[in-house]
């Protein structure tokens, strides 16, 4: 799974001390399966509960969320929709 590790990039480039203490950040994946269709492609997707802990943080969280937000644009622009 790419967006986790992506989501991970994203926080720890942005928060300065996510990457002097990345064992602050914690992503898990909860509730997964596969969703596919009998189009003549073997594709299919992943869903899933991506879960996002950190921990003893006492910057604002605006410094957290709006690298979150950037991040669902570009890679899950359709939760932006809702």
């Amino acid at each position: 799974m790419l967006k986790p590790d992506s989501l991970r990039r994203a926080l720890t480039d942005a928060v300065t001390v996510l990457k002097t203490s990345p064992e602050m950040l914690r992503i898990f994946v909860d509730n997964g399966s596969i969703a596919s269709t009998l189009a003549t492609s073997l594709s299919f997707e992943k869903r899933y509960t991506l879960n996002v802990i950190v921990t003893d943080f006492t910057g604002d969280f605006d410094l957290l969320i709006v690298p979150v937000l950037a991040w669902l644009r570009e890679n899950q622009p359709d939760i932006m929709t809702t």
